[in-house]
């Protein structure tokens, strides 16, 4: 008998990492019930359905998606996805044995919010189960379903089920071994720099994560900021949110998840653009003082008609 204390995921209420709204909410229990999944195994709750599908089908996508269109997202995420086939009752032992390992499982029924002459399917995630029985939560609606086995035998679809494991040397952070920087605070959702300026969610994770080796006097330098470009040496980025410290600055995009910039690629660019501005900039300058010069003058040929 297994309960995986899994976070539940409500797809048509939820907030949106990227702040804009969920398009596709309606379609997402793919991407939240693999949302569950990668929160689970990773043990924060950063992720959601529609970061998931930004990710693998773009900002702007509607409609269906597959288990499948998500492995190279989880690979960059440090989790592997895979499927497992069977048939009916065998794919029921299968999330039995998952479940026991502690590994939520991905699967597909008939969609029961749809009249079944359409033949939608909807995604689901087991997490718990009793003898004879297994549970999924329904990412519609966030609420869970309990069936009997051979009730959910006739019902699986596609005979294949879908399994979220770490990648070897992949290390959640959790309570027990991240690393606070000396002199820093966290409280658990915040981290505070001694500047007082905060750190939070990936940027937080990534530097609490003990493989970086943060160094206590790598601190911010400002807030955590969205921005449309978000490397002047790599346009194919995009948009996304970065985070300037002392020492280095930390970047995150739907794609990507948490990196660390280039910063000698992207100093060199910078520089080279401004090595190209500089003379219109003079130019511009030297135009505005000419006409601060003429401004002046008249305003002195002025005053001295009065």
């Amino acid at each position: 008998m297994t309960t995986i204390p899994i976070k539940p995921l409500n797809q048509l209420n939820e907030p949106t990492s990227d702040g804009k709204p969920d398009e596709n909410r309606e379609f997402n229990c793919v991407p939240d019930s693999l949302a569950m999944v990668f929160n689970w195994l990773l043990k924060t709750n950063k992720y959601n359905g529609d970061l998931l599908k930004d990710a693998a089908c773009g900002q702007g996508y509607v409609g269906f998606t597959a288990a499948s269109e998500y492995v190279s997202f989880a690979r960059s995420q440090g989790i592997k996805l895979y499927p497992v086939e069977g048939y009916g009752m065998q794919l029921v032992q299968l999330i039995h044995q998952y479940l026991a390992k502690g590994l939520p499982v991905v699967a597909t029924e008939p969609d029961p919010y749809v009249n079944p002459s359409k033949g939608w399917s909807h995604v689901i995630l087991f997490y718990a189960d009793q003898p004879g029985q297994l549970t999924a939560m329904d990412p519609y609606g966030a609420h869970p379903v309990t069936r009997s086995d051979k009730d959910w035998a006739a019902i699986l679809q596609f005979h294949e089920i879908w399994i979220g494991e770490l990648l070897p040397g992949v290390h959640p952070i959790t309570m027990s071994n991240y690393q606070v920087p000396t002199g820093w605070r966290d409280d658990g959702t915040t981290l505070l720099a001694p500047n007082n300026i905060a750190v939070v969610k990936g940027f937080r994770e990534w530097i609490l994560d003990p493989t970086h080796n943060w160094h206590p006097s790598n601190f911010p330098l400002q807030p955590e900021e969205g921005i449309t470009q978000l490397e002047i040496s790599n346009p194919a980025l995009g948009s996304g949110t970065w985070q300037p410290f002392r020492w280095t600055v930390l970047e995150w995009t739907t794609g990507r998840g948490v990196f660390e910039m280039w910063t000698g690629q992207e100093l060199v660019a910078l520089r080279k653009l401004r090595e190209q501005n500089l003379p219109t900039l003079r130019q511009i300058l030297a135009s505005a003082k000419l006409m601060s010069d003429s401004a002046n003058h008249l305003v002195e040929q002025l005053n001295a008609l009065q």
